[in-house]
């Protein structure tokens, strides 16, 4: 009797239905509960690690869906205008006189600014990845580094690339500074497997040839070397043999042909730098952004020939790459932090010395590379992760 009860129309139930009305109930929950464990499990797998080299997996579901493409309703300023048509290894672009972009990185293609689109330049002479791009003075860009030891020139009139003289020693993530006299700096480097080095060359464009010039103090290659007002050449950062960075600052004379320590400059560094991070200001100083963790923003100034770090935050965010306006400011394109890639735009003002958010890109990456159009927008293109490294964006200041 314990286990009957008598229904509102007099009809006896059983307890039993009940309980397995009850039973059903919780297993329903139970079930719940572990799928909801298990969807939260998976954010914490599978997924692009942006600081790992080789993009092992071991990140979040949450992070692949903040480094996909943001919302349309989350601050995008930058447009997305298609994508490159070749599949490029570490490629650098540059601006051309005529307005266009041209792309080097195991094959060649020129991006058409009114157009928007990309064309792929045929027979490419070499497939070079790691290339150094260096606009000439009459607007014909030097083409060298990378994988191979020959040397190119590219004419934009005739869109083609032709031979000119080699290097004394082929070169790897050596900076090629165009000097004051029309002549190209080529700087460190590293020939593969392992060896950094400290000489330097000069390529002279009358002659087509290469001429060695006075050795670095320290070899380093991945370094940044900018020209300064004066015509001397400021070499920043880099990574020894031993892939310690360096932290000594050299100024290059084209007069002399010598290189000479800065000491005590007061400029430290997290990282031997990764792009080009270094930019002359237009009060003749220089802008330096260590990107590495932690990052930090320095100005070298020409006049003491110091370095003083500007008090700004960058909230955790490393990887970016910088691209210098045509106002004066200086553009902190994308980054990544210790889990995840960002897609925001800072702006750096050397007037007024502050840092300021933008706004976002329409992808998160890192590494990017920037280049300025003749009309003063930004292309942004390249980066990671690897994915993404054919979408291109512009953003227009």
């Amino acid at each position: 009797m314990q286990d009957k009860l008598k229904s509102g129309n007099g009809k006896i139930v059983s307890l039993n239905h009940f309980k397995e009305y009850f039973n059903l109930i919780a297993k329903r929950l139970s079930i719940t509960i572990l799928f909801s464990i298990f969807l939260i499990s998976l954010c914490f797998c599978n997924i692009e690690n942006p600081q790992s080299k080789n993009n092992r997996k071991n990140f979040s579901v949450f992070s692949f869906l903040v480094n996909n493409p943001i919302p349309p309703n989350l601050n995008i300023v930058t447009t997305q205008v298609g994508s490159m048509n070749l599949t490029h290894s570490s490629p650098k672009t540059i601006s051309l006189d005529n307005g266009k972009l041209l792309v080097v990185g195991n094959g060649a293609e020129l991006f058409d600014t009114f157009t928007l689109s990309f064309s792929v330049i045929p027979n490419s002479t070499l497939n070079r990845i790691f290339p150094t791009l260096t606009k000439l003075q009459d607007g014909k860009i030097l083409v060298l580094g990378g994988n191979v030891s020959t040397v190119e020139i590219y004419d934009p009139n005739t869109m083609a690339f032709s031979n000119t003289g080699g290097m004394i020693q082929a070169f790897r993530s050596a900076p090629a500074t165009l000097l004051s006299n029309g002549k190209v700096l080529v700087t460190g480097g590293f020939q593969p497997p392992s060896s950094t080095l400290p000489s330097a060359e000069i390529y002279d464009p009358a002659t087509g040839l290469f001429a060695s010039t006075g050795n670095m103090n320290y070899a380093r290659r991945g370094h940044n070397a900018t020209l300064l007002d004066d015509g001397t050449v400021l070499i920043v950062g880099g990574y020894d043999s031993q892939n310690k960075i360096v932290s000594t600052i050299e100024i290059y004379n084209p007069a002399t042909g010598l290189f000479s320590i800065i000491n005590n400059s007061l400029c430290e560094f997290s990282s031997g730098f990764s792009g080009e991070n270094s930019v002359l200001l237009s009060n003749k100083n220089v802008f330096i952004a260590d990107n590495g963790y932690p990052a930090g923003l320095q100005i070298f100034d020409s006049s003491t020939s110091n370095c003083s770090s500007l008090q700004v935050s960058l909230r955790g965010v490393g990887n970016f790459s910088i691209a210098p306006l045509k106002d004066g400011r200086i553009l902190l394109v994308g980054g990544a932090t210790v889990d995840k890639y960002v897609s925001e735009l800072n702006i750096y003002n050397p007037n007024s010395n502050t840092l300021s958010y933008l706004g976002n890109m329409s992808i998160a990456r890192s590494y990017t590379q920037n280049v300025i159009l003749n009309d003063g927008r930004v292309l942004i293109t390249r980066g990671s992760p690897p994915r993404y490294a054919k979408i291109v964006e512009i953003y227009t200041p």
